[in-house]
């Protein structure tokens, strides 16, 4: 009868909590991901991995020999090391930059940087590895097209492990766009290099991808003045599993005064997908960040919405990842004053209402904190990384773990 009376007394207490008690919780103090701390480690970009791991990678300058070069470093879901942090990029030559990385079911990972390997200005490059951190192949060049220069890449990956990359380009046919190419689970290109974007004027910018289980993604970028009716917009492009495209590009926000700039997008497995952004002027003060979700048959689900409480200095460059549940957070950095820029976060349900107010990442706040990026697991445990410049040699990239606290906690666990 007791046990029955507390399991009742349970179910009641969770139906009555408030929003902000199913806010996140931290898992232990804000962590330095790597041990090589000469010059600086910056811009990182994170995947989950199997079992609640996760890897970060980042741009190292120096450390894999010559100018900068691509960095991981895997962590069980403990948040502890696995392992050394390793070169991803086995061209050392020049300059290798701009990270990103994707994960499928079973851990596997790829990471996709720029480089210039390829004798033009610069190109897209990618290599992928297996759950245990070994290299699956040797290193891709992703652009088939070479002319100009091929920069900020971004990949996908679904369930079993096929990707798609995408990337701003000087293409054949285009000033600046938005181009891809998928690949199967094995790294073989399937199809060719393909344009995104279908207006070509004034150009296109720093592409945004999310795949849902089916290898069903959408893209979203930044796109240039005038394309809305205002200044810079964000705009999508959906595609099916084969990379045909579904529907038209479209219009993501529909606030148009101003600039509208830096999308990211997080697909469920189903299919629904968020996209946020920065928005200059629409909160009242500065940038503030936005959102719109969309089914699965890319229609708008209600309308857009700010997803910043705090709406003094700017919030902008931000980054979003959503769980199994429907659940997503977003994370962006702020900058209220001179006391230099911070991380903020926020969590939301599956219909975007707000789990609580903004909430800090980063512990550390004197000088800058930027550049945050962010992964989420399925049961809504998420991580953060970003740039600080709390090194005396430069910058470094920090973490912090978060569990999504959805439980009641009556003193006699």
């Amino acid at each position: 009868m007791i046990r029955s009376t507390r399991a009742s007394l349970f179910l009641l207490a969770l139906t009555a909590l408030p929003a902000v008690a199913r806010a996140q919780v931290s898992l232990g103090f804000e962590f330095r991901v790597h041990t090589y701390t000469t010059n600086n480690q910056a811009a990182p970009a994170v995947a989950r991995t199997a079992g609640g791991g996760f890897v970060v990678v980042w741009t190292s300058f120096g450390q894999d020999g010559d100018g900068s070069g691509v960095i991981g470093r895997r962590f069980n879901a403990a948040g502890l090391f696995e392992g050394a942090e390793f070169v991803v990029n086995a061209y050392t030559t020049g300059s290798q930059t701009g990270p990103a990385v994707a994960s499928d079911a079973n851990g596997r990972f790829v990471v996709v940087w720029q480089g210039s390997q390829d004798g033009s200005f610069s190109s897209v490059h990618a290599q992928r590895f297996d759950a245990s951190g070994v290299r699956e192949g040797s290193e891709l060049q992703v652009n088939t097209y070479t002319t100009g220069g091929q920069v900020n890449p971004a990949v996908a990956s679904d369930a079993d492990g096929n990707l798609v990359v995408v990337w701003t380009g000087a293409g054949a046919g285009d000033n600046v766009g938005i181009f891809g190419q998928r690949y199967s689970s094995s790294g073989a290109p399937s199809g060719g290099e393909f344009r995104v974007n279908s207006y070509a004027a004034a150009g296109q910018y720093w592409p945004a991808v999310a795949s849902d289980a089916s290898g069903a993604f959408v893209v979203a970028w930044q796109s240039g003045m005038g394309q809305d009716g205002g200044g810079q917009g964000v705009f999508a492009q959906r595609y099916d599993a084969d990379a045909v495209a579904q529907g038209s590009e479209f219009s993501v926000n529909t606030y148009t005064t101003s600039n509208q700039t830096f999308p990211s997008v997080a697909s469920a497995a189903d299919g629904r997908f968020v996209v946020v952004w920065g928005s200059a002027g629409q909160d009242g003060s500065g940038y503030g960040v936005f959102a719109q979700r969309y089914d699965a048959s890319g229609t708008e689900q209600g309308f857009e919405f700010q997803v910043n409480a705090a709406i003094t200095g700017d919030q902008d460059r931000a980054a979003v990842a959503w769980d199994a549940g429907g659940r997503f957070v977003v994370v962006w950095r702020t900058k209220a004053g001179a006391a230099g820029y911070e991380v903020l976060g926020r969590q939301f349900a599956a219909d975007g209402a707000p789990f609580g107010d903004d909430f800090a990442v980063n512990t550390y706040t004197t000088g800058a904190q930027v550049d945050p990026a962010v992964a989420i697991d399925a049961a809504g445990n998420f991580v953060v990384a970003w740039t600080t410049d709390r090194d005396s040699s430069g910058t470094a990239v920090f973490a912090r773990r978060f569990a999504q606290d959805g439980i009641f906690r009556d003193g006699f666990e």
